[in-house]
């Protein structure tokens, strides 16, 4: 599953995160008026100044200019988040779940509490999901402003099960691979299939953009690693220390290093340039793996449903493990998500996706997932 960044549930002034309580409205009130001493903008005055600097700056952070957006707030004068929405986001980051289900809002002379809705607090705003499955065939899906997930296009092509899909840098496209032995790249918004990626009497197995967007990564049968550019040409080959028996590939933020899911011997950290080598050793297999969004951590999944979490930043590290999860025989994915990476999620083989705060052993949370059995998340 492919989510796209973004801030938790547009929350600002007017949080958005399942508000309960009961107040009386003027029916006609179509916007929150200014009063006291907020100014306002715009022709009709209806506009708070305060409101309107704050949709500005947020949309800065969202398309990535933090820069830009943090020196609108201190220019300004006028913060993000008021000091109550900030106090509320750290209390969920510190996992204070009692101090933050009863943060009170004092707005139109009424209590208001907090409900918070973990399942749309948790998955960022994203505008397309990826599905695959044993019938050969990828699913992109829509995923509406209400929630609601409707598919966009059924990508036929592969003769046999897709087990990896990969996005590109900028989202337009995915590629993907299975059991057939070759690679395809397509297009996100038209569903076409732009590149088959394939080698003589080798199979490819295993697949990942590279940093820049323009080449990709595959792992292949004869256990060497090469690179193609976007139209099917091979640019560079690489055969590591390891003979590598490849299920998965990934790459780290920075673009330096190739991480490798072996079959047999766990997960492996490789310098493209340098050709170094760092491994991760657990004491059971490994069926998969998600990397933070600051390349800075890796979330492993094992054989028996449980999570590891390591530091890859330096020293390699195990931080952090998370019990509670189900599996027996299918590969299960699990996920960093949530603002700053806070919560780990996974999917499971009881239709349950669960849901780890990265400071707590056990679940803070569960919930069932009915559109797919949840070997994926």
């Amino acid at each position: 599953m492919k989510v796209s960044s973004g801030n938790i549930g547009g929350l600002s002034d007017g949080i958005s995160v399942g508000e309960q309580g009961s107040c009386s409205l003027g029916g006609s009130m179509a916007l929150q008026l200014a009063s006291g001493d907020d100014k306002v903008v715009g022709s009709n005055g209806l506009i708070s100044k305060v409101e309107f600097v704050r949709i500005i700056t947020e949309a800065l952070y969202s398309l990535g200019y933090s820069k830009i957006g943090k020196h609108l707030e201190e220019e300004s004068g006028i913060p993000l988040h008021s000091n109550l929405v900030a106090t509320f986001i750290q209390q969920i980051l510190d996992g204070q779940w009692d101090e933050s289900s009863t943060t009170q809002l004092g707005k139109c002379h009424c209590s208001w509490t907090i409900g918070v809705d973990w399942t749309r607090f948790l998955v960022k705003l994203c505008r397309y999901l990826a599905s695959s499955s044993r019938d050969s065939h990828v699913i992109i899906w829509v995923v509406n402003v209400d929630g609601h997930v409707i598919m966009r296009h059924r990508l036929t092509g592969h003769g046999q099960p897709v087990s990896c899909v990969s996005w590109s840098p900028e989202d337009d496209q995915i590629l993907t691979c299975g059991e057939d032995k070759t690679v395809r790249r397509w297009d996100i918004d038209s569903g076409e299939c732009l590149c088959v990626y394939g080698k003589q009497n080798l199979g490819l197995v295993s697949c990942e953009w590279a940093a820049d967007g323009k080449h990709i990564f595959t792992g292949v049968t004869d256990k060497s690693i090469r690179m193609w550019d976007l139209e099917g040409k091979e640019v560079d080959f690489c055969q590591g220390k390891t003979a590598y028996h490849m299920e998965n590939l990934g790459i780290t933020t920075d673009g330096k290093a190739l991480i490798i899911h072996c079959k047999d011997d766990g997960v492996f950290l490789f310098g493209w340039e340098t050709g170094s080598e760092r491994s991760m050793e657990e004491n059971q297999k490994i069926t998969s793996f998600a990397l933070s969004e600051d390349g800075k951590l890796l979330l492993l999944s094992l054989w028996d449903g449980d999570l590891h979490l390591w530091n890859i930043d330096g020293w390699l590290q195990n931080i952090g493990e998370y019990i509670g999860n189900k599996r027996s025989s299918l590969v299960v994915r699990s996920c960093l998500g949530g603002l700053k990476q806070a919560f780990v999620a996974s999917g499971s083989e009881n239709s349950q996706v669960y849901i780890w705060h990265r400071h707590y052993v056990r679940p803070i949370f569960s919930f069932e997932w009915s559109h797919w059995s949840c070997e994926l998340c």
